[in-house]
């Protein structure tokens, strides 16, 4: 089972931090097969979906309530308006690629036909365990599939729940809290899923993600996303496109990034990386302040690791 390096001080301030910045609770969602493996260069497309930024390791000192001046290990994202600065930036910190926005409208239907699929059919995988979820429990039904990572034998679990609170027995680590979201906006039904990877060889994690679509009753909606990658390490991110650096009131950075549609919706991205960890949140219908108040809401801090 997974567990982070986290300092033995730094988990213990974490614990007595209360249940709002440490639900013992951990995460998250799948970014594509191809990025889990290794990291991309060459010009790459922020696709409609579940793409999370990529991003790296930068020291920030961060005020976490009851846990003040520990050094957290974050991402960093950085804004350009033209292709021009931004290549030069770019080269100038030897990287070769950077992201833009290409795609259509946010579906938030997409999300459970998405998970559907690969409930019935996860990479190719065998089917070889199934069962139902008990009262306590929380999570409702789960999969297990047997597959092959090139020539690394795989064992991948899916978890399925009404809403992301359901799957906080799944959680190992300091994780996020959803109990302000989940107060403010409904879960959609389909999408909220659990999902493991553990090399058989090695007996260890290599990946790990929770995800889940919400919805308000004017339409709003959006994913939200939080993801472990054994074997991928997030790098520096440069996007062109607009977008801020949002500093939350737990102390650390979100990027947030939004563009408006051919169809005219307003369409947004939010994302946080430390280390191995990738968080975000991709919808339509939010204004700038109310993914900000999201943000505020879900104990990130408690999802980075320390420096």
């Amino acid at each position: 089972m997974f567990e982070p390096n986290f300092e033995q001080e730094y988990r213990g301030e974490l614990e007595r931090m209360g249940p709002t910045q440490t639900q013992l609770r951990e995460v998250i969602r799948q970014v594509e097969q191809e990025g889990r493996n290794g990291k991309r260069s060459g010009k790459s497309v922020r696709r409609v979906g579940r793409t999370a930024l990529v991003a790296a390791v930068v020291c920030a000192l961060v005020t976490v309530a009851g846990a003040a001046g520990i050094a957290l290990s974050q991402s960093r994202v950085h804004f350009f308006d033209n292709e021009k600065d931004l290549l030069e930036a770019a080269n100038a910190a030897g990287v070769n690629g950077y992201t833009t926005y290409l795609g259509g409208d946010y579906d938030p239907n997409s999300l459970a036909q998405e998970n559907l699929r690969i409930w019935n059919d996860y990479a190719g995988g065998d089917l070889v365990e199934e069962r139902q979820g008990a009262e306590d429990d929380g999570w409702t039904d789960m999969r297990a599939f047997s597959l092959r990572n090139r020539q690394d034998p795989l064992r991948a679990e899916l978890y399925r729940a009404d809403k992301l609170s359901d799957l906080n027995g799944l959680w190992t680590t300091p994780g996020w809290d959803v109990s302000w979201l989940e107060e403010h906006y409904e879960a959609i039904p389909g999408t909220c899923l659990y999902q493991t990877e553990t090399d058989l060889e090695e007996d260890a994690l290599v990946y790990r993600s929770f995800i889940g679509g919400y919805e308000r009753a004017d339409g709003a909606s959006f994913t939200v996303e939080c993801s472990w990658f054994g074997h991928y390490e997030m790098e520096d991110e440069y996007f062109l496109g607009e977008g801020v650096n949002y500093t939350t009131r737990d102390g650390v950075t979100v990027a947030i990034s939004m563009v408006t549609t051919e169809s005219g919706q307003r369409q947004f991205w939010a994302d946080l990386s430390s280390g191995h960890m990738s968080w975000s949140m991709h919808g339509a219908g939010l204004t700038l302040e109310e993914i900000q108040e999201v943000a505020d809401h879900m104990g990130l801090a408690a999802l980075c690791q320390p420096a």
